[in-house]
C-alpha cells in the first residue's frame, strides 16, 4: 500500500516536472500536486524524490545588461555644457 502511494506521487511528481520542462520548484510542485490530483506531499518528501530521481530545476538566468562600445570609429558629440 505504502510503496503504491510512493509510486503515485513520483509519478505525478515526474509527470508536472517535464510539463513545467524541469523550472517548478518544491514549492510550485507541492501546490500543483495539491491543485490537479489532490495529493498533499511536504516540500521535504518532494525534495527527497527528486534527489532520488536526479532532477533538477532550470535557474533562470539573470538579464545581462549591455555596456557602452567605446571601441568604434563614430563621431564624438561636442561637450556644449561649458
Amino acid at each position: 500500500m505504502l510503496q503504491s502511494l510512493y509510486c503515485n506521487k513520483t509519478l505525478a511528481l515526474l509527470c508536472i516536472h517535464e510539463q513545467s520542462r524541469q523550472t517548478y520548484g518544491t514549492r510550485r510542485l507541492k501546490n500543483t500536486l495539491l491543485q490537479r490530483y489532490g495529493i498533499i506531499v511536504s516540500r521535504r518528501r518532494i525534495k527527497n524524490i527528486m534527489l532520488d530521481l536526479n532532477l533538477f530545476v532550470k535557474m533562470k538566468r539573470k538579464f545581462e545588461v549591455n555596456t557602452t562600445d567605446s571601441n568604434h570609429d563614430l563621431p564624438i558629440a561636442p561637450n556644449n555644457s561649458q
